[in-house]
């Protein structure tokens, strides 16, 4: 029998991030088993080229408004917090949220109207300044789902910390966009790390990563940075490579078109980040052979074991991503056979067919499949 399935997308700072690809495949797989599948995204995502990816095949899209238009703001104002969720009939319904403070007008609206929907939360912190009275609605919207999904057990671990026990908790793993076997090692006479992410610095962290590039110790060795990605601190960090000096170390470009050709010239993954949930870099770049350098936040080390296939720095500051760096440096010789170990690892760990995994397991846990 086939349904009509609506995924709800919760992203707005930009019009895609890696939180999407999950839904993304998934909605792939179910239009492909000839489910009618509606996305409900941001507005201002509707040009990026997945969108229209696809439209291509079958996935319609339904855009709901920008945030901070004045009608949203004013509701929010008078303590109205409108959902955003489309008038249609739906059998079910996905939540790809970004993170605790995202989707809970739509959890709402949903269990007010007893439609069963299943969430995923891709980023969990302690950090941020709600109230309990927030994470008690949250825990609630969330324990009603038919499931809970989060991309690590350091994410659902949080959540439950922060809104409760949530019995309907499981962790998944996003699927991995690279397939193929490891590129060629491009030898050992420097030391080319490479960091994909957002330039968001109060999550991704790359302010912590320059000031220690900076630092005399790291000056005088043939080490360089290339920081692929977008967003709102830009500005920032390109202003912070020019007051350290770091020009010639640092290089920073857009997400590249061209993945392999830039993972062909550098030799790891480096991940300063603040606050994760599990990024698709990591099994992306231990599939291509890479050894991955991270942070000890959220899910980085549910995949990435100390001294085997890669570094975790003990924490999101200065002095300990310092302390792990010199340990990549004296541990260089050795970088090519840890991106092996990754590769092997990642192909037990994450299945070339998650996509269909992750589609079959909805549709398990949202009750249209026995």
């Amino acid at each position: 029998m086939k349904h009509t399935i609506l995924i709800f997308s919760s992203l707005e700072k930009e019009p895609w991030a890696g939180s999407e690809e999950m839904w993304f495949a998934m909605a792939l797989r179910l239009v492909g088993a000839g489910h009618r599948v509606v996305a409900s995204v941001w507005e201002k995502a509707l040009p990026h080229p997945r969108i229209q990816q696809l439209q291509t095949r079958g996935v319609e899209v339904l855009p709901y408004p920008d945030g901070m238009r004045t009608g949203f703001r004013l509701k929010r104002k008078l303590g109205i917090t409108p959902h955003r969720l489309p008038i249609i009939h739906a059998d079910a319904v996905f939540l790809s949220l970004c993170g605790l403070g995202t989707g809970l007008a739509e959890c709402e609206h949903l269990r007010r109207g007893r439609i069963p929907y299943v969430t995923v939360t891709h980023a969990v912190t302690i950090n941020f300044p709600f109230a309990d009275e927030f994470y008690l609605r949250q825990g609630e919207a969330l324990a009603t789902a038919r499931r809970s999904w989060f991309v690590s057990a350091a994410n659902l671990r949080d959540a439950q910390t922060m809104c409760g026990p949530l019995p309907n908790g499981r962790v998944v793993r996003n699927p991995c966009r690279i397939t193929r076997d490891p590129l060629p090692w491009p030898g050992n006479d420097d030391l080319r790390l490479l960091c994909p992410a957002r330039f968001d610095l109060a999550c991704k962290g790359q302010d912590l990563l320059l000031a220690v590039l900076a630092r005399p110790h790291w000056r005088n060795r043939p080490v360089s940075l290339t920081c692929c990605g977008s967003g709102q601190n830009m500005q920032a960090i390109r202003a912070m490579v020019d007051r350290l000096g770091l020009a010639g170390v640092v290089t920073l470009r857009p997400f590249a078109d061209d993945l392999l050709q830039v993972w062909a010239q550098h030799h790891a993954l480096i991940l300063p980040s603040r606050v994760e949930g599990l990024p698709l870099v990591i099994p992306e770049a231990m599939r291509l052979g890479r050894p991955v350098i991270a942070t000890d936040v959220a899910g980085n080390r549910e995949l990435v074991q100390h001294g085997l296939h890669g570094f975790i720095a003990e924490s999101a500051c200065e002095s300990a991503i310092d302390r792990c760096l010199e340990e990549v440096w004296a541990s260089r010789s050795r970088l090519c056979v840890m991106g092996l170990e990754a590769a092997a690892h990642i192909r037990m760990a994450i299945p070339v067919d998650q996509d269909r995994i992750l589609a079959e397991t909805f549709l398990v846990d949202i009750g249209l499949k026995v």
